[in-house]
């Protein structure tokens, strides 16, 4: 409650403030998603996905900027087998922040998207989101978060951020925070002529059911990550998870490292791929990679023309001997796009899935997708 008392506070005090600015805007916008499905688990599915966004900006004189963002997300899918069907769906609050902006300086508050890292398929650094590469809407959770940003004359960006009220699972997490303990972090990253590097730390307080009793305990994540531009892109990204307590055992300290490459070939229109290999370890002592395992990720994608896109995402899990194919073609228009997408994928897979749409991609299925951006 007070977290929310704080935000509306926040949110309403720029509403003020803008009253004494010329220049400003309220625009409308946001995206519909319409699919029919078949698997596995259902032979048929009809499914629908909205996230509409309204947006408020102004700016001063002299140059200060504000915004306000408010967005929602409604779903709903209806399942069938010819014989019985069920159906599920849910409203929730998907977007409530407002910002500030003054020269190198930026600061936000409220329910926002933090997303970073140079990954693109297998990511260590998904601390705070659970994006999905195959999904066309890229829909993910927000943090009730503040975050503020500083640039350098040299271009290198000092990040800090708190966090209170998140109690869901995010990214690789196996527990999840304390919402009524804060969270804190920050991240520096450095660019140069070819690339940049990041360093990246978060702090936070979990539950852990010990000896039939619950212990908050602390959890400390390290972050590194470098990304290299030369006749090909490399990159590496990396996370740390420690918890300062032997009795977690396994669970003491997580390992991610994750390396990639990618190039665009210069073949008919531009064949572009990507590859990058995740090594995951769980160990009672730190950077002992005894209990690990390794997964694989291809991406290629090539652009058959202005409007046709072809894209492929293969994923392999070398431990379980596991793999995870999707394939989709997507047509663009003004404001709507086609995807037809077709997958083959374990049932008890290990990847992230979809937002709240678990079952989306388990098994052999097909999938046609209509977005449309207003």
């Amino acid at each position: 409650m007070r977290a929310s008392f704080l935000l509306i506070s926040f949110v309403f005090s720029l509403f003020h403030l803008s009253s004494q600015n010329k220049s400003d805007s309220l625009y409308f916008k946001g995206d519909i998603g319409t699919w029919v499905h078949s698997n596995n688990n259902y032979p048929l599915s009809l499914g629908a996905r909205i996230v509409p966004s309204l947006t408020y900006d102004y700016s001063s004189e002299n140059k200060h900027k504000f915004s306000v963002n408010a967005a929602a997300y409604a779903w709903g899918v209806i399942n069938t087998n010819f014989d019985d069907y069920n159906s599920d769906g849910e409203i929730s609050l998907y977007r409530l922040a407002g910002s500030y902006l003054y020269e190198n300086f930026s600061f936000s508050l409220g329910l926002q998207d933090i997303s970073f890292g140079s990954a693109r398929m297998l990511r260590p650094l998904m601390w705070f989101d659970l994006l999905d590469p195959r999904d066309p809407m890229k829909i993910t959770d927000g943090v009730y978060s503040a975050y503020g940003t500083y640039t350098f004359s040299n271009s290198s960006k000092l990040s800090l951020w708190s966090l209170y009220g998140n109690d869901n699972l995010r990214g690789w997490d196996w527990s999840p925070s304390v919402p009524t303990i804060p969270e804190f972090g920050g991240r520096y990253k450095y660019p140069f002529e070819r690339g940049h590097m990041a360093f990246s730390y978060h702090h936070r307080m979990i539950n852990v059911e010990q000896e039939f009793q619950s212990t908050v305990l602390g959890e400390r994540k390290y972050g590194f990550d470098m990304r290299l531009n030369y006749t090909f892109g490399a990159w590496v990204e990396a996370s740390w998870n420690n918890i300062n307590n032997k009795g977690l055992y396994l669970f003491s300290n997580q390992s991610l490292l994750t390396i990639g490459i990618d190039r665009e070939i210069e073949v008919g229109n531009g064949l572009y791929f990507a590859f990058e290999h995740m090594l995951v370890s769980y160990h009672q002592s730190a950077f002992s990679f005894d209990n690990s395992s390794n997964i694989s990720a291809l991406e290629v994608s090539y652009p058959i023309s202005n409007r046709d896109k072809f894209k492929s995402i293969i994923f392999y899990d070398w431990d379980n001997k596991q793999g995870y194919t999707f394939v989709e073609w997507e047509r663009t228009f003004k404001r709507l796009s086609a995807h037809l997408m077709a997958y083959v994928n374990a049932d008890d897979t290990r990847l992230p899935n979809l937002r709240n749409l678990k079952n989306m991609y388990q098994g052999p299925g097909i999938q046609l997708m209509f977005v449309y951006r207003f």
